[in-house]
C-alpha cells in the first residue's frame, strides 16, 4: 500500500497522543524507606561521551575527529560496525563534495517499539536489565510499553551501487539543508506505558512515565542489503514514581532501549539491525519486525518486537510537505 506522509501534522499527532497517554510503572519496589538510587544507563551514540567502539564517523554527536572511545568494560557500545561479512554503516564525510540535490532523495527510517513483561518473582535481574531496585522478594511488576520513533532521512548516493539515508545534522547543511527544517526533524514518543501486574505487592501503586526521545538512525543500502544503526540525540527513558505502604519512591529507568537493541541485534547496547530486499512491501517500502523474549531474571520474562520501516518519497508538486510514497533510487 502506498503511503502518503503529512510530515509537521504527522509529528504532532505523535507526540500529542503520547503525552495523553496514562501512564503507569516498571519492575520491583523500594524496600523499607530507603532512598533508591538510579539506574546507570549503558553507553549509546548520543549520551555526551565518547565511549565504547564509538569514533567521529560512527558518532560525531560524542566523538571528535581522530578520537577514538575508551572501553568503558561494559560490552557493545551504540552504534558499532555492521559486522563480519556486512559493510559498516560509514556516513559521507560533512567536508566531501556535495552531492547535487538533484541526486539526493528523501526517506524515513521508522520503528515501533512494543514490550511487554511478564510479572511475577525471580532473580534481580542481570547485564542491562539488573536493577538496584529489586525487593528482598524479587518481584517483578508486569509491564506494557510502545513507543514510535520517526525519523526523516535524505537518500544520497555513495559511489557505485551504494547509498546512505542519514539525518545527521552536518551532512544535512554540508548538503544545502536546514536541519531545523521540521520535515527533517526526528520525533519519538512513548504512546503507552502501565503495569498490569503487581506480583504480590498489594500494598504498591506506581505511575511510568516515558520522555520524549530524538533517534538519528542511519543506513547504508548496497547488493540489497541495508545495514541500519539506530543512535540518539535524547536517549528514551522511563521515569517510575510510586509508593509502597507509606514509603515513597522514585527513579529512572532505560528498559525500553535495552529491549530494542536485545530484538535488533540480540545485543541490549547494539542497535542495529539489518533488512533484505526480502523485506520489500512493493516498491518504496521495506519493513521487517524483530522479534525476542530476553531480561533474564531468570526466565526471559520480557516480550519485545521492533518493526522497522524504511521508506523512500518524493514531495508533491502543490504541496512541499507532504510527501508520498514512491520508488527508492536503486529501484528505478
Amino acid at each position: 500500500m502506498k503511503r502518503t506522509l503529512w510530515i509537521p501534522v504527522l509529528l504532532a499527532v505523535i507526540l500529542l497522543v503520547a503525552a495523553a497517554c496514562s501512564p503507569s510503572t516498571t519492575r520491583g519496589t523500594s524496600s523499607g524507606g530507603s532512598t533508591p538510587t538510579v539506574s546507570r544507563v549503558h553507553p549509546f551514540c548520543g549520551d555526551g561521551v565518547c565511549s565504547g567502539r564509538e569514533n567521529h564517523t560512527r558518532c560525531p554527536q560524542d566523538c571528535a575527529k581522530g578520537q577514538h572511545g575508551q572501553s568503558s568494560g561494559l560490552p557493545g557500545g551504540v552504534p558499532v560496525s555492521a559486522g563480519k561479512g556486512t559493510q559498516a554503516t560509514q556516513e559521507p564525510e560533512a567536508t566531501a563534495t556535495p552531492t547535487p540535490k538533484a541526486q539526493i532523495a528523501v526517506g524515513s527510517i521508522d520503528a515501533t517499539v512494543i514490550v511487554d513483561r511478564d510479572g511475577g518473582f525471580g532473580t534481580c535481574g542481570q547485564g542491562a536489565w539488573s536493577t538496584p531496585h529489586c525487593t528482598n522478594g524479587k518481584n517483578w511488576w508486569g509491564l506494557h510499553l510502545k513507543a514510535v520513533s520517526l525519523s526523516p532521512v535524505l537518500i544520497i548516493p555513495d559511489g557505485q551501487n551504494r547509498w546512505v539515508l542519514t539525518n545527521n545534522p552536518k551532512v544535512l547543511s554540508a548538503h544545502g539543508y536546514d536541519p531545523n527544517d521540521i520535515t527533517l526533524k526526528p520525533s519519538g514518543a512513548y504512546k503507552e506505558a502501565r503495569y498490569t501486574d503487581y506480583a504480590g505487592d498489594d500494598e504498591c501503586h506506581a505511575d511510568i512515565q516515558g520522555n520524549y526521545f530524538s533517534a538519528r538512525p542511519m543506513a547504508t543500502y548496497e547488493n540489497g542489503k541495508f545495514v541500519v544503526t539506530f543512535s540518539f540525540d535524547t536517549l528514551p527513558k522511563e521515569h517510575v514514581k510510586g509508593t509502597c505502604a507509606s514509603a515513597g519512591f522514585e527513579w529512572d529507568i532505560s528498559d525500553l532501549i535495552h529491549d530494542w537493541g536485545a530484538a535488533l541485534s540480540g545485543t541490549p547496547t547494539d542497535l542495529t539491525a539489518t533488512l533484505t530486499e526480502e523485506d520489500a512491501d512493493g516498491l518504496g517500502l521495506y519493513q521487517h519486525t524483530f522479534k525476542v523474549d530476553t531480561n533474564p531474571s531468570p526466565e526471559n520474562r520480557d516480550h519485545v518486537q521492533v518493526e522497522v520501516r524504511i521508506t523512500c518519497y518524493k514531495p508533491t508538486d502543490k504541496e512541499p510537505n507532504l510527501w508520498i510514497q514512491t520508488p527508492c533510487p536503486w529501484q528505478q
